[in-house]
């Protein structure tokens, strides 16, 4: 019964933090979406930082189901292709929850300890999974040797701003899909953009 009252403080949280950011949740607003007393949030996690801090746990355990990169899924295949299979399972976990996002728009304003304590728990090692693998592929000179740091920057902002952006799309394009983006096709535009340009060959153009 415990652990349930405090998985469904924990969601509540997470959407409210991920759409109003961390000053602008109360834990009065957390317990009543979540239909419970203040006093239930404080038994549980004590204050908002820690309830912030369990959040993001909570939704980076999840974003570990989707984005789970083990060692013999990539050791067989060469550098190009073990990059591409980074960033569709990437591309895939962020459509799957945007949540991680959206708290991270909010918190990459400013500078402060949740964001320091944020990039060193979780962040760090991903975007070096994305450096290491670039810089693999560059080593085996199968891509082109470019700041591994700024490729990687580009992917992330790719693959994470059109899920957690997807209301400002359908705005934009006057097109409900744009709430849902279809994740194959994106995986699919980002890697032939990264890995083949968006000129069309001198050869191949007409007129």
């Amino acid at each position: 019964m415990s652990e349930s009252a405090a998985e469904r403080l924990l969601d509540a949280a997470i959407e409210l933090f991920a759409e109003l950011g961390y000053d602008g949740v109360s834990t009065g607003a957390v317990a009543k979406a979540a239909g419970m007393t203040q006093s239930m949030v404080h038994y549980y996690f004590g204050s908002k930082a820690t309830l912030w801090e369990a959040a993001v746990e909570r939704v980076m355990r999840r974003r570990g189901g989707s984005f789970e990169i083990r060692q013999q899924d990539l050791q067989d295949i060469d550098p190009l292709s073990r990059l591409k299979v980074i960033i569709r399972r990437f591309v895939a976990a962020n459509a799957a929850d945007p949540d991680l996002t959206r708290i991270l728009i909010h918190e990459g304003i400013s500078r402060s300890p949740r964001l320091r304590w944020l990039a060193e728990r979780f962040m760090r090692p991903g975007y070096l999974l994305f450096n290491r693998a670039i810089q693999d592929a560059i080593d085996a000179g199968m891509v082109r040797d470019l700041p591994p740091r700024d490729v990687t920057n580009i992917i992330v902002g790719a693959s994470t701003l059109t899920f957690s952006l997807s209301a400002l799309l359908a705005e934009v394009y006057d097109d409900e899909d744009a709430l849902a983006p279809d994740v194959d096709r994106l995986s699919d535009t980002l890697i032939d953009i990264l890995l083949s340009g968006l000129a069309v060959p001198r050869s191949d153009r007409t007129g």
